[in-house]
């Protein structure tokens, strides 16, 4: 090794043990908050894969009772992040494509 270049690290994970970390992390936020779409749709969302418009449908459906929610709208304006991250994850899936028929 030359003198220029930092030791690695035996505790550094990859790049992609970190992306499969987070879509994990979201997956069980979506399930936590309550959507019934399937893992590997969300996973598709997150990688900016286009989703069907079922589960595209079920992300809508799902963030007009997130923004119908007098509770949620008093929580976003408190600065809740967990009520922010709820409002997060309905727009990464809403912000997929959709897959053609």
């Amino acid at each position: 090794m030359s003198g220029d270049q930092a030791p690695r690290s035996s505790h550094a994970i990859s790049e992609n043990e970190a992306d499969a970390r987070h879509a994990a992390i979201f997956v069980k936020g979506v399930r936590d908050d309550g959507l019934d779409i399937r893992d590997e749709v969300l996973k598709e969302a997150i990688t900016g894969a286009p989703v069907s418009q079922q589960d595209h449908d079920l992300a809508k459906q799902w963030m007009a009772r997130l923004l119908a929610s007098p509770e949620l709208s008093k929580q976003l304006l408190a600065g809740d992040i967990a009520a922010r991250e709820q409002l997060f994850r309905a727009s990464t899936i809403l912000s997929a494509n959709i897959k053609e028929s």
